[in-house]
Formats: C-alpha cells, structure tokens, sequence
C-alpha cells in the first residue's frame, strides 16, 4: 500500500486509518498512529470537524507552529521565508499568512501587517505582474500570492466604485479614436 511506505518513511507506525469522522491521535511516546473509532455520530462532541476553516488542533500543538511561523518572518525585507533565515518570498508569505488565519493569529501582535503589505507591493512590476522576490523571477502565481495575501490582510483597494476604470495610461489612443462608440462595459 502506498500508505504504508509513507508512513515508514515518516518513521510512524499506522494502528488503523481514521475515518473522515474519528480524530487521529499520534502517540510521541511510541510515534504510533491510531484511529478513535468511537467518534463516528455525527452529533458527538469529540468529533474532527472543521467546518469553520480554523487549524484544528490543539492549542498546545498550534502555539508551536504559530511561533515558527513567526520565526521565519524576515523583519529587514516585511515578507515571510520558507524557514527560518531563509530570505522572505511571496509563496512563504502567502502559506504564512494562510496558517495564521487557520490558526485563528490574525490578531497576534507579531504580525507587522504594514510592513507585508509594503513587502508585496515592493514586488509588483511595472506591467502589474508579481516578482516572487527580490531576485525578480517573474510568474503568475505570484499574482495569485500577491492578491491572495493582501485580501487574508484587508489591504485590497477598494473597487466598489461605479468607475473602476483607470483614468490615465496607454491606452489614451485606442479611447479617444472610439469615443463615439459605446462602451460594452457600460
């Protein structure tokens, strides 16, 4: 089974695999996995259930996780490495903030929020494409990143407006030759 040679390599010893209902619990003592079978009605208390996007665990698993995520935070750049000492990058920024919005750390005031915004705004091009630091490498799922990042921070500018149009750029030209023509995004 190709579970199996996941869990040797992982070191872990697989008692029975939990439904999607049972709460694994590791053992530390004895690095073994098993299932708590007795959690399968849907109106028992103890269930797995992570309806609300929230990182479920424990409070004391999830402590650690948060403050090596903020380990990896790089203060001189604003933006978050993919380990510690690791130069900040826009996915580790990205998958950071993610945990700390699972992880319900939004709010922790370690997080420099202006400092983020700063750090994926510095990496926006002139063509409005996304580096995904600052060596340059240039890719689409560094837009992705970028907006993804700034929405979890609320620092996404507000385009509710009737006129989201730019009101300057290149395209002045092609605008004034079909002035007399009606907009389809009218």
């Amino acid at each position: 089974r190709p579970e199996e040679d996941a869990d040797a390599l992982l070191g872990v010893t697989v008692t029975s695999r939990p439904t999607s209902t049972a709460a694994a619990t590791i053992s530390r003592s004895n690095d073994t996995c098993s299932s708590n079978d007795n959690t399968t009605d849907d109106n028992d208390d103890n269930k797995n259930d992570n309806d609300n996007g929230r990182l479920d665990v424990e409070e004391s698993h999830r402590k650690p996780i948060v403050d090596w995520v903020f380990d990896c935070f790089d203060p001189s750049q604003g933006g978050f490495g993919g380990n510690v000492g690791h130069d900040a990058h826009l996915l580790y920024t990205l998958s950071a903030l993610q945990i700390l919005a699972m992880a319900d750390r939004l709010d922790d005031p370690r997080l420099d929020r202006e400092a983020v915004v700063k750090f994926v705004a510095s990496l926006q091009q002139r063509d409005g494409s996304f580096a995904g630091d600052e060596w340059g490498e240039v890719d689409t799922r560094f837009s992705y990143c970028a907006l993804s990042a700034l929405s979890i921070l609320g620092a996404l500018p507000d385009t509710s407006s009737d006129d989201t149009r730019p009101t300057s750029g290149a395209d002045d030209a092609s605008s004034t030759s079909s002035s007399n023509e009606k907009s389809t995004i009218d």
